[in-house]
Protein backbone atom coordinates (compact mmCIF):
# COMPACT_ATOMS: atom_id res chain seq x y z
CA UNK A 1 0.00 0.00 0.00
CA UNK A 2 1.13 3.74 -0.40
CA UNK A 3 0.31 6.41 1.41
CA UNK A 4 -2.53 8.53 -0.03
CA UNK A 5 -2.94 12.71 1.28
CA UNK A 6 -6.41 13.43 2.55
CA UNK A 7 -5.93 16.23 0.00
CA UNK A 8 -4.85 14.42 -2.87
CA UNK A 9 -8.21 14.40 -4.54
CA UNK A 10 -10.50 17.72 -4.19
CA UNK A 11 -13.79 16.93 -1.92
CA UNK A 12 -16.82 16.50 -3.73
CA UNK A 13 -19.53 18.95 -2.87
CA UNK A 14 -22.20 17.89 -0.37
CA UNK A 15 -24.71 18.30 -2.94
CA UNK A 16 -23.34 16.00 -5.15
CA UNK A 17 -23.71 13.05 -2.10
CA UNK A 18 -27.19 14.13 -1.46
CA UNK A 19 -28.75 13.78 -5.13
CA UNK A 20 -26.32 10.69 -5.57
CA UNK A 21 -28.18 8.92 -2.51
CA UNK A 22 -31.82 9.91 -4.11
CA UNK A 23 -31.00 9.08 -7.68
CA UNK A 24 -29.56 5.68 -6.96
CA UNK A 25 -32.38 4.83 -4.61
CA UNK A 26 -35.55 6.07 -6.10
CA UNK A 27 -36.09 3.25 -8.34
CA UNK A 28 -35.07 0.34 -5.41
CA UNK A 29 -37.19 2.25 -2.65
CA UNK A 30 -40.20 2.51 -5.25
CA UNK A 31 -40.01 -1.60 -5.92
CA UNK A 32 -41.31 -1.98 -2.74
CA UNK A 33 -44.71 -0.30 -3.21
CA UNK A 34 -44.88 -0.17 -7.40
CA UNK A 35 -45.16 -3.29 -8.92
CA UNK A 36 -42.42 -4.41 -11.15
CA UNK A 37 -43.25 -4.12 -14.97
CA UNK A 38 -44.40 -0.19 -14.66
CA UNK A 39 -41.53 0.82 -12.97
CA UNK A 40 -39.07 -1.47 -15.18
CA UNK A 41 -40.66 0.24 -18.10
CA UNK A 42 -40.50 3.73 -16.40
CA UNK A 43 -36.65 2.68 -15.36
CA UNK A 44 -35.37 2.27 -19.13
CA UNK A 45 -37.57 5.14 -20.72
CA UNK A 46 -35.33 7.64 -18.75
CA UNK A 47 -32.46 5.81 -19.33
CA UNK A 48 -33.36 5.98 -23.16
CA UNK A 49 -33.80 9.92 -22.68
CA UNK A 50 -30.49 10.01 -20.72
CA UNK A 51 -28.43 8.42 -23.19
CA UNK A 52 -30.16 10.40 -26.19
CA UNK A 53 -29.09 13.46 -23.75
CA UNK A 54 -25.70 12.47 -24.06
CA UNK A 55 -26.09 12.12 -27.39
CA UNK A 56 -27.20 15.42 -27.94
CA UNK A 57 -24.68 17.16 -25.79
CA UNK A 58 -21.80 15.41 -27.48
CA UNK A 59 -23.16 16.74 -30.58
CA UNK A 60 -24.67 20.32 -29.77
CA UNK A 61 -22.52 22.12 -27.39
CA UNK A 62 -24.36 24.99 -25.97
CA UNK A 63 -26.20 22.40 -24.51
CA UNK A 64 -23.19 20.77 -23.14
CA UNK A 65 -21.83 24.28 -22.01
CA UNK A 66 -25.58 24.88 -20.11
CA UNK A 67 -25.71 21.52 -18.71
CA UNK A 68 -22.01 21.64 -17.24
CA UNK A 69 -23.16 25.37 -16.32
CA UNK A 70 -25.75 24.30 -14.36
CA UNK A 71 -25.26 21.23 -12.63
CA UNK A 72 -21.88 21.61 -11.89
CA UNK A 73 -22.39 21.33 -8.42
CA UNK A 74 -23.45 17.84 -8.45
CA UNK A 75 -21.01 17.20 -11.83
CA UNK A 76 -17.11 15.74 -11.35
CA UNK A 77 -14.49 17.81 -13.12
CA UNK A 78 -14.38 14.53 -16.17
CA UNK A 79 -17.83 14.65 -16.55
CA UNK A 80 -17.67 17.89 -18.52
CA UNK A 81 -16.10 15.96 -21.22
CA UNK A 82 -17.85 12.04 -20.63
CA UNK A 83 -20.86 10.68 -19.40
CA UNK A 84 -22.66 11.65 -16.98
CA UNK A 85 -22.68 9.25 -13.37
CA UNK A 86 -25.96 9.73 -13.40
CA UNK A 87 -26.60 8.12 -17.10
CA UNK A 88 -24.12 5.62 -16.32
CA UNK A 89 -26.46 5.01 -13.18
CA UNK A 90 -29.97 4.88 -14.67
CA UNK A 91 -28.59 2.67 -17.64
CA UNK A 92 -27.35 0.12 -14.62
CA UNK A 93 -31.19 0.56 -12.98
CA UNK A 94 -32.72 -0.27 -16.30
CA UNK A 95 -30.43 -3.18 -17.27
CA UNK A 96 -30.20 -4.80 -13.83
CA UNK A 97 -34.06 -4.23 -13.33
CA UNK A 98 -34.55 -6.19 -16.86
CA UNK A 99 -32.07 -8.88 -16.63
CA UNK A 100 -32.53 -9.44 -12.54
CA UNK A 101 -34.97 -10.70 -9.83
CA UNK A 102 -35.99 -7.90 -7.28
CA UNK A 103 -33.83 -8.92 -4.80
CA UNK A 104 -30.73 -8.58 -6.57
CA UNK A 105 -31.33 -5.44 -8.37
CA UNK A 106 -33.00 -3.78 -5.21
CA UNK A 107 -29.90 -4.70 -2.96
CA UNK A 108 -27.10 -3.87 -5.78
CA UNK A 109 -28.68 -0.21 -6.31
CA UNK A 110 -28.83 0.58 -2.88
CA UNK A 111 -25.45 -0.52 -2.20
CA UNK A 112 -24.47 2.27 -5.24
CA UNK A 113 -26.82 4.29 -3.42
CA UNK A 114 -25.72 4.29 0.21
CA UNK A 115 -22.11 2.70 0.31
CA UNK A 116 -20.71 4.41 -2.67
CA UNK A 117 -20.55 7.68 -1.14
CA UNK A 118 -20.18 6.81 2.35
CA UNK A 119 -16.94 5.08 1.42
CA UNK A 120 -15.78 8.12 -1.13
CA UNK A 121 -16.51 10.84 2.23
CA UNK A 122 -14.23 8.68 4.34
CA UNK A 123 -11.75 8.03 1.52
CA UNK A 124 -11.54 11.92 0.94
CA UNK A 125 -11.21 12.81 4.36
CA UNK A 126 -9.40 9.91 5.69
CA UNK A 127 -7.85 7.95 3.52
CA UNK A 128 -4.54 7.09 3.63
CA UNK A 129 -3.60 3.74 2.18
CA UNK A 130 -4.26 2.98 -1.22
CA UNK A 131 -5.25 0.31 -3.74
CA UNK A 132 -5.83 0.79 -7.20
CA UNK A 133 -7.80 4.13 -7.33
CA UNK A 134 -9.00 3.89 -4.09
CA UNK A 135 -8.11 3.99 -0.15
CA UNK A 136 -8.31 0.99 2.15
CA UNK A 137 -10.11 2.57 4.17
CA UNK A 138 -13.11 3.69 1.83
CA UNK A 139 -12.83 0.39 0.58
CA UNK A 140 -13.56 -0.76 4.48
CA UNK A 141 -16.28 1.68 5.26
CA UNK A 142 -17.91 0.55 2.32
CA UNK A 143 -18.47 -3.06 2.56
CA UNK A 144 -19.78 -2.17 6.21
CA UNK A 145 -22.32 0.70 4.69
CA UNK A 146 -23.36 -2.27 2.23
CA UNK A 147 -23.84 -5.05 4.64
CA UNK A 148 -26.12 -2.61 7.22
CA UNK A 149 -28.20 -1.36 4.17
CA UNK A 150 -28.17 -4.71 2.76
CA UNK A 151 -29.84 -6.24 6.36
CA UNK A 152 -32.16 -3.03 6.31
CA UNK A 153 -33.47 -4.08 2.71
CA UNK A 154 -33.22 -7.59 3.26
CA UNK A 155 -35.71 -7.30 6.69
CA UNK A 156 -37.46 -5.32 4.46
CA UNK A 157 -38.82 -8.16 2.64
CA UNK A 158 -36.48 -9.30 0.47
CA UNK A 159 -36.91 -12.81 -0.73
CA UNK A 160 -33.75 -14.40 -0.46
CA UNK A 161 -31.30 -15.67 2.29
CA UNK A 162 -28.43 -12.71 3.83
CA UNK A 163 -25.96 -14.75 2.86
CA UNK A 164 -27.11 -14.32 -0.98
CA UNK A 165 -27.00 -10.13 0.64
CA UNK A 166 -23.02 -10.53 2.23
CA UNK A 167 -22.03 -12.02 -1.05
CA UNK A 168 -23.10 -9.21 -3.08
CA UNK A 169 -21.66 -6.82 -0.59
CA UNK A 170 -18.65 -8.58 -1.02
CA UNK A 171 -18.49 -8.10 -4.73
CA UNK A 172 -19.67 -4.62 -5.07
CA UNK A 173 -16.62 -3.40 -2.61
CA UNK A 174 -14.47 -5.05 -4.70
CA UNK A 175 -16.22 -3.72 -8.06
CA UNK A 176 -15.71 -0.56 -6.67
CA UNK A 177 -12.05 -0.97 -5.90
CA UNK A 178 -11.40 -3.29 -9.34
CA UNK A 179 -11.51 -0.79 -12.84
CA UNK A 180 -12.97 -2.45 -15.51
CA UNK A 181 -12.68 -1.20 -19.04
CA UNK A 182 -13.21 2.24 -17.72
CA UNK A 183 -16.71 1.50 -16.73
CA UNK A 184 -18.35 3.95 -14.12
CA UNK A 185 -18.94 2.84 -10.74
CA UNK A 186 -22.64 3.69 -11.04
CA UNK A 187 -22.56 1.10 -13.87
CA UNK A 188 -20.69 -1.95 -12.20
CA UNK A 189 -21.28 -1.81 -8.87
CA UNK A 190 -24.97 -2.57 -9.23
CA UNK A 191 -24.75 -5.22 -12.30
CA UNK A 192 -21.78 -6.96 -10.51
CA UNK A 193 -23.35 -7.07 -7.18
CA UNK A 194 -26.98 -8.16 -8.32
CA UNK A 195 -25.02 -10.77 -10.85
CA UNK A 196 -23.51 -11.99 -8.23
CA UNK A 197 -26.59 -12.77 -6.05
CA UNK A 198 -28.37 -14.28 -8.52
CA UNK A 199 -25.44 -16.89 -8.34
CA UNK A 200 -25.28 -16.92 -5.03
CA UNK A 201 -28.90 -17.44 -4.34
CA UNK A 202 -28.67 -20.96 -6.59
CA UNK A 203 -26.27 -22.22 -3.66
CA UNK A 204 -28.02 -20.75 -0.77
Amino acid sequence: MTTLSSAAKPKAPIERRIFHLFAASLFPTLSFFVPKTPLMLTAASVAIAFVAMEWTRRRWSPLNSFMTRYFQRIMKQKEKQSAFASTSLMVATAVSMITMPRAAYTAGLFFTAVADPFAAFVGERWGRRRWFDKTLEGSFVFLIAALIIGAIVWAGGLDVSYWVIIVGAIVATLAEVIPIFGLDDNLKVPLASGAAMMLAAKVF
